[in-house]
């Protein structure tokens, strides 16, 4: 019995994954949406490799504020040099006086800038440019070429900035503006800095958000149903632009008989048909039905 029940999981998921992949992804973009194959689809898998690029080397550090330090021509040569992550405060002295107190272990807080000259060289195949950072502590503020994108809030979640507007060809400046002096903010030690690891992402124009794909099972019985959702950001695109992936469904699965073809019930939809200069995103819906 335990072997038929292992079969039966087995095969179930070994259909579902295929159902996704290869009738999911491979029907989700609209036509307007896969502009020319061989410009923006038919990228070697050595290409795709690169489409995270660590970017985690060789960033300027200096504890203190100077607001100076955001435009792209200020002298950082004085700076300290290091890899990513970092936390300044655990590099202090835990003193009595500091402001964490025992919250934060007596170490040292404050505010801290990171800045990094990079080269860029664009690529007509992933145009879309997205810097991804996975924890800061805290009130990251980030500029690009002086461009200032904002405060990100808090220091234990994720977030990412679409740089592309912002970057040139050719020698392009991150700078980064951490401030963790607002104490006590925590009732645990929480570091100071760049934390976590920071990506630079290419993408196509036509590609999934970040974060932008969640799979849920709506029914739990002889009919399973599994609801996939992903928002496609298609750019430039048609205001209020949106795809949604054709319904393919199965019959329920006997460890006594093979699985049933798969049966198409819905099909492929999308308002995409031209492309214009406004920035958009799109949702894609994929049900599954399986037993």
């Amino acid at each position: 019995m335990k072997t038929n029940l292992r079969t039966h999981r087995s095969i179930r998921l070994k259909w579902m994954a295929a159902l996704f992949f290869a009738f999911g992804i491979g029907n989700a973009l609209p036509a307007a949406a896969r502009y020319s194959r061989a410009d923006e689809l038919a990228i070697t898998n050595g290409a795709r490799s690169n489409r995270e690029v660590n970017f985690n080397e060789n960033w300027k550090f200096f504890l203190g504020d100077t607001a100076v330090a955001s435009r792209p021509d200020f002298d950082d040569n004085h700076w300290r040099t290091l890899d990513l992550p970092h936390d300044w405060s655990i590099e202090g002295r835990p003193e009595e006086a500091n402001p964490a107190g025992n919250d934060g272990g007596y170490y040292p807080t404050g505010i801290g800038w990171y800045r990094k000259t990079f080269d860029f060289v664009p690529d007509s195949r992933r145009p879309e440019t997205t810097l991804y950072f996975e924890g800061v502590y805290m009130n990251a503020e980030v500029f690009v070429n002086g461009h200032n994108l904002g405060i990100r809030p808090y220091g234990y979640s994720s977030f990412y900035h679409d740089i592309t507007p912002y970057l040139k060809a050719g020698k392009n400046v991150i700078a980064v503006r951490v401030d963790n002096s607002g104490q006590k903010n925590c009732r645990w030690y929480t570091g100071s800095g760049i934390y976590r690891n920071v990506k630079l992402i290419r993408t196509p124009k036509a590609h999934f958000e970040p974060w932008g794909i969640g799979i849920t099972t709506e029914q739990v019985n002889r009919k399973t149903q599994v609801k996939v959702e992903a928002t496609l950001a298609i750019k430039p695109s048609r205001p209020h632009c949106f795809a949604r992936l054709p319904t393919w469904t199965v019959t329920p699965f006997s460890h006594k008989k093979k699985p049933s073809p798969l049966k198409r019930t819905g099909q492929a939809k999308s308002n995409c048909n031209s492309l214009l200069k406004t920035p958009s995103s799109g949702v894609l819906k994929h049900r599954t039905s399986t037993g």
